[in-house]
């Protein structure tokens, strides 16, 4: 398993960002709807955030939230202790998705969830049944605090008919880097979802990263 070694070829790749937020200014926590599809061939075939029906993609993300133990049912700019946010989709060749592509080796792509100016990842997960990937692909993903701080992820197509895919919508949470130490966020190299050949699992360690 090539996990470990990747996480520290992304900390090469992906340049450090800092951003100091104003004193006294109470920042509110963010979950942030991602998505991530990566094919050999044709569009996504799950549809992303922006192309599900805006009460259906409410509901999934309100649900999601709280399995990862909070309420996000304040979209931006609401009165809400959370609210939830949805970044533009970067695409390139066979990639559409809101993670940055840091490095990508034939059908191995490296690429980063980034935490937003000035917060850093507290929590994560992953909607798996919602998802799809094909045979023969791995995908992963871990809290990565070194370099800029986000969800780290390593997508590999592997070997098999076509089209080989893998496509997920995920939920993560950003909390203020001032302060973080006072929430009870996720440590660094946490494991959030692991996808090989032999099948999907979330975390042991937080087995809600299971979104539903």
């Amino acid at each position: 398993m090539r996990f470990g070694l990747w996480l520290s070829i992304v900390v090469l790749l992906v340049v450090p960002a800092r951003a100091e937020m104003p004193a006294g200014l109470r920042i509110l926590p963010r979950v942030y709807q991602e998505e991530f599809h990566l094919r050999s061939s044709g569009p996504p075939a799950i549809k992303g955030w922006m192309q599900e029906d805006p009460d259906a993609a409410a509901m999934l993300a309100a649900a999601g939230c709280e399995t990862l133990g909070f309420s996000c049912a304040g979209e931006a700019g609401d009165a809400s202790d959370i609210v939830r946010y949805v970044r533009p989709e970067a695409v390139a060749a066979g990639y559409r998705g809101t993670a940055t592509l840091t490095h990508v080796r034939g059908d191995r792509t490296y690429a980063k969830f980034m935490a937003p100016p000035g917060f850093v990842t507290c929590r994560a997960g992953i909607f798996l049944k919602q998802g799809a990937i094909s045979p023969g692909a791995t995908f992963a993903g871990a809290i990565q605090r070194s370099g800029h701080d986000g969800l780290a992820v390593y997508a590999d197509l592997g070997e098999g008919g076509e089209p080989r895919f893998i496509e997920f919508k995920l939920l993560i949470q950003y909390v203020a880097a001032a302060g973080a130490e006072r929430r009870s966020c996720w440590p660094d190299l946490t494991l959030v979802f692991l996808c090989r050949p032999t099948g999907c699992r979330a975390s042991r360690a937080y087995p809600e990263t299971y979104l539903r």
